[in-house]
């Protein structure tokens, strides 16, 4: 992640296309959550990502999105205010979206996360 010759972007963008051919024809379920990395009393790093697996063999097809989430303590009446595309739960949209986008050639795809997506 520290080598200058590569991004995250590039990496997403990569491991995305290869998760589409494998999608193809198949049905397939769109698996998000948010995992914590550093975890720093009411903050820390997080990584949210969203998974393809087959949804008749469960067969793990790759990465369909990721992102690095910095959560800092204390913000909660200030996060009521902000637009939703500022907002972090934003991130659950996001991933819906990139989901139909990458698993478009496959046969149907079910995105499944848990209840902090109610953003939905």
């Amino acid at each position: 992640m520290r080598n200058e010759a590569f991004s995250c972007e590039e990496m997403l963008s990569e491991a995305a296309g290869r998760t589409a051919e494998r999608c193809m024809g198949r049905h397939v379920l769109a698996i998000q959550d948010t995992t914590v990395l550093r975890s720093e009393g009411g903050g820390g790093e997080y990584l949210h990502a969203v998974l393809a697996l087959d949804a008749q063999d469960g067969a793990i097809l790759g990465l369909i999105d990721g992102c690095f989430l910095e959560r800092e303590g204390g913000r909660r009446a200030a996060r009521r205010s902000v637009p939703i595309e500022e907002k972090e739960s934003f991130r659950w949209l996001e991933g819906a979206d990139q989901a139909a986008s990458v698993c478009a050639g496959a046969a149907s795809i079910a995105v499944i996360a848990d209840r902090e997506s109610y953003i939905f």
